[in-house]
């Protein structure tokens, strides 16, 4: 059975009494409760399109709902079109491919907008005018002034609608130079695919996700994700199966546009050796992604701005100034990286798919490899698809001694939700505790399925199932914290399978660092 552990810290430590919130703050929290309503009014859960049933010119109807709205909002097609965009679809890394396209861009001196999700901590994460989330005053503004726009409309739009248009109102309203749009997984028909005029389309790395059957093939998902293709686009792809790229070879050919596979990235570390240190040294998000960000900014740039890349044809590999700075100076967290704190080396990644998760497992062993630190695992996911696949990936190749388990964690706008709250109403505080119990009862079943598979290959079952991210650190802390000879313990933790785990490690982890500060200042 797995060990249980509850926060047992030596020392426990006072909380800082929190600091009061400033009215645009409150106005700003009670404007994202409203928002989350909305989530009521998105679609059930269904599954993808993997073969068109409308005619080709008609247009869905999640769109032509979306297109409704932002009318209603003083917003109509013809001023849509006066911004450039930039469209990135696919399975994974659409996320990172927009971030990386905007510190590119941003990097020449270009204005940007960014509509992308999921948030890792705030709401208006999602919202980013030259590279940060849009500001309190200015969501919960264009939040309130589209919800009185719109409480008419029947039926009401979903939370990604309003998302959606909110978006378009603060682009327009920045007058940014492009949009950068991250393609939800409903692709050629979701609500983000309200701008037909787009003309740099990027598909990034395809598998399988929830939003396919099962008995659904590769084909079949580079079939659903190629519909998001456009007449007079440059297409670019970095998906790598060969008979992906046929099936987005063949809608390419029938809408009569070129499809550009981008060079793998040791392309570029050979033909800017210069950058060669930079390059081999970058985040890994820019090893996964960087090439499809790459040829995307360099599209719109041979559109709008040719000063930028004189000579640049689809697919060089060439890097600008501009470009290198933008791949130096990029950063999302979340995403492949590390914290260090006390004695605990903690990477942390959010992946949650079975692709994913295969490369977050390659680098923490490849960081790791060199290392004689012990390895640790702290695993949670808000579900339980996939779990035990998730888990036998991480086993692969890597010994953990232990593995942690915890429920994962209940946040509000990057602050946790306690069900002892004193301004919480009796509903909501029941809420928070079912939803804790549950959570509990999943990471319970996550620690068991790691511990049949210790029994499957006949190794020591290292499964510990703790109450919250703080009570595994303390446990991890009271065994390995103790110095032999002088030296001091180290770890190497791996934090992976949901961004709410992220979210809540890095929050604890950064708390502990300021409270350090603090201390010796």
């Amino acid at each position: 059975m797995p060990t249980t552990t509850t926060a047992t810290a030596a020392e426990p430590e006072e909380e800082p009494e929190p600091e009061p919130k400033s009215p645009e703050r409150l106005a700003y929290l009670d404007a994202v409760r409203q928002l989350n309503s909305y989530q009521m009014h998105e679609p059930t859960t269904g599954r993808a399109q993997t073969k068109s049933s409308r005619g080709g010119d008609k247009t869905e109807p999640n769109i032509e709902h979306t297109l409704q709205c932002l009318s209603e909002t003083g917003f109509d097609k013809s001023q849509l079109e006066r911004i450039p965009v930039i469209q990135v679809a696919g399975t994974k890394g659409r996320g990172s491919t927009c971030l990386l396209v905007e510190a590119i861009l941003l990097s020449h001196g270009i204005k940007t907008g960014v509509l992308c999700a999921p948030h890792l901590f705030v709401t208006s994460e999602r919202i980013r005018i030259e590279g940060e989330p849009l500001a309190d005053e200015v969501f919960t503004e264009l939040f309130v002034q589209l919800q009185q726009d719109l409480g008419h409309v029947q039926p009401p739009p979903s939370y990604n609608k309003l998302l959606t248009i909110m978006a378009f109102h603060a682009f327009r309203n920045a007058n940014v130079d492009v949009a950068i749009v991250e393609i939800g997984s409903g692709c050629a028909s979701d609500c983000t695919n309200i701008t037909s005029h787009a003309r740099t389309i990027g598909i990034s790395t395809l598998g399988w996700e929830q939003s396919f059957h099962l008995s659904n093939s590769m084909r079949d998902i580079a079939w659903a994700k190629a519909a998001i293709m456009k007449p007079e686009a440059s297409i670019y792809t970095s998906a790598n199966q060969p008979e992906c790229f046929e099936v987005l070879s063949q809608r390419a050919k029938q809408l009569g546009v070129q499809l550009h596979r981008v060079p793998a990235y040791p392309s570029y570390v050979e033909a800017n050796f210069s950058d060669k240190k930079l390059l081999n040294s970058a985040n890994y998000s820019v090893k996964l992604n960087g090439s499809l960000a790459i040829q995307l900014a360099y599209d719109y740039m041979r559109r709008y701005k040719p000063a930028y890349v004189v000579g640049l044809e689809h697919n060089a590999t060439q890097l600008t100034p501009g470009a290198t700075r933008g791949l130096e100076t990029f950063v999302q967290r979340g995403q492949f990286e590390i914290m260090k704190y006390d004695m605990f080396n903690v990477y942390m990644d959010s992946a949650d798919t079975l692709e994913s998760m295969m490369m977050c497992r390659e680098w923490f062993y490849t960081r790791t490899r060199g290392s004689r630190s012990p390895k640790v695992l702290l695993f949670s996911k808000v579900n339980e698809f996939n779990s035990k696949d998730l888990l036998t990936i991480l086993r692969h190749n890597m010994r953990f001694e232990e593995a942690g388990f915890v429920p994962s964690p209940s946040l509000f706008e990057g602050e946790s939700l306690d069900a002892d709250g004193e301004q919480q109403d009796k509903a909501t505080k029941d809420a928070i505790a079912w939803h804790s119990m549950e959570e509990l009862q999943r990471a319970r079943r996550n620690a068991s399925n790691w511990r049949s598979l210790c029994e499957e290959d006949g190794t020591r079952d290292s499964a510990q199932l703790s109450i919250s991210i703080e009570s595994f650190f303390d446990y991890l802390h009271n065994k390995y914290g103790n110095q032999r000879y002088g030296m001091r313990n180290e770890l190497d933790v791996l934090v992976t399978g949901s961004r709410e785990l992220i979210a809540g490690t890095i929050s604890w982890l950064q708390k502990k660092k300021d409270a350090q500060f603090k201390k010796w200042h």
